[in-house]
């Protein structure tokens, strides 16, 4: 996965950046330096990711895009 990928699929979920980094085990630091392709996108951040969308799923939560 590339940042812009994952930048996109962070927004759809609605929620800010400062909430969404803990949740996937990372700083905002590190966070940040994913989303805009400074670091690899991890498979650890992928996975917590696909958790998080699909909680938001069940919930109705998530933004249709």
């Amino acid at each position: 996965m590339k940042g812009s990928e994952l930048r996109r699929r962070l927004d759809r979920l609605g929620r800010t950046y400062i909430e969404l980094a803990p949740l996937l085990g990372l700083s905002i630091h590190g966070l940040n330096h994913q989303m805009r392709g400074l670091r690899p996108v991890s498979r650890q951040t992928e996975l917590l990711l696909e958790h998080l969308e699909e909680r938001e799923r069940r919930s109705g939560k998530a933004r249709a895009h």
